[in-house]
């Protein structure tokens, strides 16, 4: 482990940062993996990450402020994990893992369910080894009967997987194409708004790289491919949002022969038009990410390039974007991911940073949440906290004329809001809400709000 003298030289040298939005680099782990992600493991409200080493697979427990405070081993494995995904498989409330891998002997996708949820899992459950050159997996609803189903990117194949009976069973393979170039990225998404999930993937080829999309019929049959676009060379990563605040899912890009991050439009049907550049002659782009980062409801651009990481403001919420701003330069980026770190209602992010022999997670902290001219919660009452359904919030000392009260959720959206006059008893149900930790925001006209943590049980 790093002394602290060296730890104190990392925060300075390696992450610096320059948008004012989010703080410096913060160290969490001595550790730098090429692929992680996040779910709420041990059922307690705050989200944990998943990461693969050489040795197996593990979650790292988060204490809900930021800190690490456990390594979990979840499997020994002697194949190469590929990626690691938190899913309710068995539809018992907790969050599984979903895992792909790859071995000299089978490339598979499997499964470990999450016993008590707590994160003490049982063993690999194989869902397919007939997946050779596995780049990762996804899970969604394609067959429409209320569990999820699995979808798998591998070689040349986009393959999916019923889950026969919500318990983690799954049928055999279904092929959704076999001419798809090596596939690189895989979602479920609408993208045409007819109330089911299609197929949303990216694939390479020393040809054509390619966005595309399969259309669902609703039951798990998916059409031929759409092509969203072609003018990808490189393409290094793909996600989805609404970018122009229409009501359907727009597609991002980061490819790194053409040195652009760019968006592209969905008119709600599928229909995508041409290549619109948010930057171009970058260097080395590989990961793009939408969510709305300064929490003005509209979603903004976060993108990784070789030596830095940056992220781009949607000024209209039309999918106007202005410059480039740094969060972090002079690293080397492995992975990037986007999540609500402290549980505090904005958008964190987490970076493993590779540096000459070895590397390091580091959490940059976005302080748009409970800044300089914000109040704690604890000025004002808020009762009972925890609750198991209705939080009463005490105005007496509030003198304000008008207040609104927000409600949000881990990933920095608002789930219930209310507004109220002076005076009046202020009760947010919790209107089916699942068990966990939110941020509870108390707006009194316009003046700082109140932000504080609830938890409902």
């Amino acid at each position: 482990m790093k002394t602290k003298l060296l730890l104190a030289l990392f925060c300075v040298f390696y992450v610096q940062s320059y948008a004012q939005v989010f703080g410096p680099g913060q160290f969490l782990q001595d550790f730098a993996p090429f692929f992680f992600s996040n779910a709420d493991i041990d059922s307690d409200g705050d989200l944990d990450l998943l990461a693969p080493s050489d040795s197996g697979i593990y979650w790292f427990e988060n204490d809900g402020t930021g800190v690490i405070v456990a390594n979990h081993l979840i499997a020994e494995t002697t194949a190469f994990p590929e990626t690691l995904y938190g899913f309710d498989i068995d539809q018992d409330g907790d969050q599984d893992v979903l895992s792909t891998s790859i071995s000299p002997f089978d490339d598979d996708v499997s499964w470990y369910e999450n016993m008590d949820g707590t994160g003490n899992f049982g063993p690999q459950q194989i869902i397919s080894n007939v997946v050779e050159g596995i780049v990762t997996a996804t899970a969604g609803d394609l067959d429409s009967d209320g569990d999820l189903d699995v979808i798998s990117a591998s070689g040349t194949k986009l393959a999916w997987y019923q889950n026969t009976d919500g318990l983690g069973n799954f049928g055999p393979q279904q092929i959704i194409s076999d001419n798809t170039s090596f596939p690189k990225s895989v979602y479920t998404v609408d993208i045409d708004l007819d109330d089911d999930l299609d197929v949303l993937a990216a694939s390479v080829s020393s040809s054509d790289d390619i966005i595309g999309w399969y259309e669902n019929n609703g039951f798990g049959i998916l059409g031929f491919q759409h092509t969203i676009s072609t003018e990808v060379d490189g393409l290094q990563g793909i996600h989805h949002g609404d970018l122009d605040g229409d009501g359907d899912q727009d597609i991002l890009s980061a490819s790194h022969n053409n040195l652009m991050v760019a968006w592209y439009e969905n008119d709600g049907h599928g229909n995508f038009g041409p290549q619109i550049p948010i930057e171009t002659e970058l260097f080395g782009p590989s990961q793009v990410y939408s969510f709305d980062i300064d929490l003005d409801d509209d979603l903004d651009v976060i993108a990784v390039f070789e030596e830095y990481i940056a992220w781009y403001e949607n000024t209209d919420g039309q999918g106007n974007f202005g410059p480039r701003q740094i969060i972090a330069h002079d690293v080397r980026t492995a992975y990037l991911n986007v999540l609500d770190w402290d549980v505090d209602g904005d958008m964190d992010l987490i970076a493993s940073i590779l540096q000459i022999w070895t590397g390091d997670m580091v959490w940059f902290e976005n302080l748009t949440i409970l800044s300089v001219a914000e109040f704690p919660l604890s000025k004002i009452l808020v009762y009972p906290n925890p609750s198991w359904d209705k939080v009463y919030i005490s105005s007496q000392n509030l003198v304000y004329s008008e207040l609104l009260v927000e409600i949000i959720n881990l990933n920095a959206q608002v789930v219930l809001t209310g507004n109220y006059k002076f005076g009046e008893e202020i009760v947010l149900s919790r209107n089916g809400l699942p068990s966990g930790q939110y941020i509870l925001r108390v707006l009194p006209d316009d003046n700082p709000p109140f932000v504080g943590k609830i938890i409902f049980k």
